[in-house]
């Protein structure tokens, strides 16, 4: 059974926002949960900051292995030369699947009930997340 996951993205570094809109690919770096993050797995995309949360979801299209950024990617990165958009960085490719219209924003889930533990949310330094099978329910009900 696949797992979920949350990928958070940095506005700092990364035009996340557009990127989404114009991208039906990202690379995305993993540091963490190296030996769980399959292809086929679920992401819910986060937008890091205080006006941050969910804003797209996506599925993992690749095993772990070397990414790197081509130029169309790129054109989102504020800083191209930053480690991050180096070439044969450990990582996934993720599909973009839905553009939250509305996005499902920090503010909000730290009221709910479920969703306010989330680790994104009680720990945020990291890029990848595990979700539990209640909080990937209660996502759901608000999709």
């Amino acid at each position: 059974m696949p797992n979920s996951w949350i990928f958070q993205a940095n506005p700092k570094y990364y035009d996340i926002d557009n990127a989404i809109k114009s991208l039906n690919e990202i690379p995305w770096r993993v540091s963490g949960f190296i030996n769980y993050i399959k292809k086929g797995d679920r992401v819910f995309i986060w937008k890091s900051g205080e006006d941050g949360g969910i804003i797209a979801i996506g599925t993992i299209q690749t095993n772990i292995c070397n990414i790197s950024f081509n130029e169309e990617e790129l054109k989102f990165a504020i800083e191209r030369d930053l480690y991050m958009f180096k070439s044969n960085r450990r990582g996934v490719r993720v599909s973009i699947d839905n553009v939250l219209n509305i996005p499902i924003t920090k503010s909000y889930l730290k009221k709910h009930e479920i969703l306010s533990r989330l680790s994104v949310i009680r720990s945020a330094q990291g890029t990848n997340f595990k979700l539990e099978p209640e909080e990937i329910k209660a996502l759901d009900s608000l999709i």
